[in-house]
């Protein structure tokens, strides 16, 4: 049984947490833009 290789993880639960923060930004600035007047 192999082990399971713990950096190939780490790095794709980091690029999951980047898009999850770089999504979450682009709603919050579209929600701002979208309340207030330019």
């Amino acid at each position: 049984m192999d082990d399971v290789d713990v950096t190939d993880y780490t790095r794709t639960l980091y690029q999951n947490e980047m898009l999850h923060a770089a999504n979450f930004i682009h709603v919050l600035r579209f929600a701002v833009l979208t309340i207030l007047p330019n």
